[in-house]
């Protein structure tokens, strides 16, 4: 499996716009892996398999720096409907005949069910009608539910609640399988997860797994902290554990790295390639 870290901030990133506190400061002056975008990934599995995770506003540049093609993709993969997770669905919402697209595979697309109804629903102004539009010769938008799971090729993948939200609403980190090994991307992500979601991720290969806050204002659901990142290491014991979903409200990323390889975490930067 291989993994490519397209951006690894939190929804500000970093640095953060009009934002002079220390770590944006530091970005400006040294950039390279100081700099993070939102949040997303490109997962190519063993068989070749090519997935895309959230699409924020800035996907197309994203995959375009890293040489990339949206063209040969998949699956597109949602973890939920905020806005810096999906903003660059407008990209693939805008995907039909009448815009100038030629048909080609239609890639299969999988969100949580209230993030569906988000997108059904119409998440932009102006957005075509989603319930009277044929969109399937160019993508498919489908429903994947918590600790449900779906199949291309070898390739297993199973929805886990990341207990981000409150209420009905999801967030879905995703779980991979392949020829025995299995890797997990976690952000948004509260530790204090549901018990089923820490029985599937126990002994993993790869933990993917967000660290926003250097200390989590809220100590409730939602996001974690560098004590819930520890926490989790211990509880689930991952083979690897790598930290993304970064905020400018945490260590610099030196500092963040150099604190984290102590206790044997890495911390991602944007365009980052990981082997599994």
């Amino acid at each position: 499996m291989k993994i490519t870290f397209l951006g690894t901030g939190a929804s500000e990133g970093i640095p953060a716009f009009r934002c002079n506190c220390p770590v944006c400061i530091e970005a400006r002056e040294k950039k390279g892996r100081h700099f993070r975008q939102n949040a997303a990934v490109h997962f190519e599995s063993d068989g070749g398999v090519k997935i895309l995770i959230d699409m924020p506003a800035q996907i197309k540049m994203m995959l375009e720096k890293y040489s990339l093609s949206d063209a040969a993709l998949d699956l597109i993969l949602f973890t939920h409907y905020h806005i810096d997770h999906t903003a660059g669905l407008f990209h693939l919402l805008e995907s039909l005949e009448r815009n100038g697209h030629v048909p080609g595979k239609p890639v299969k697309v999988f969100m949580p069910e209230d993030c569906h109804e988000t997108v059904m629903d119409g998440i932009f102004p102006d957005q075509i009608d989603m319930r009277s539009t044929d969109y399937s010769r160019f993508y498919s938008l489908e429903i994947l539910k918590a600790l449900q799971k779906t199949s291309e090729g070898m390739l297993e993948i199973q929805a886990l609640n990341t207990n981000h939200l409150s209420g009905s609403r999801e967030c879905h980190g995703y779980l991979f399988t392949e020829n025995g090994k299995r890797a997990a991307y976690m952000v948004d992500s509260s530790s204090q997860l549901p018990p089923q979601t820490l029985e599937a991720l126990s002994g993993i290969d790869c933990l993917i797994f967000e660290n926003t806050f250097d200390v989590f204002p809220d100590k409730g659901r939602g996001h974690s902290d560098h004590e819930g990142v520890l926490k989790i290491r211990n509880l689930l014991k991952p083979e690897r554990m790598i930290l993304s979903h970064i905020s400018h409200r945490n260590f610099s990323h030196d500092r963040l790295a150099a604190f984290m390889e102590k206790h044997g975490i890495e911390t991602a930067w944007d365009g980052m390639e990981v082997l599994i």
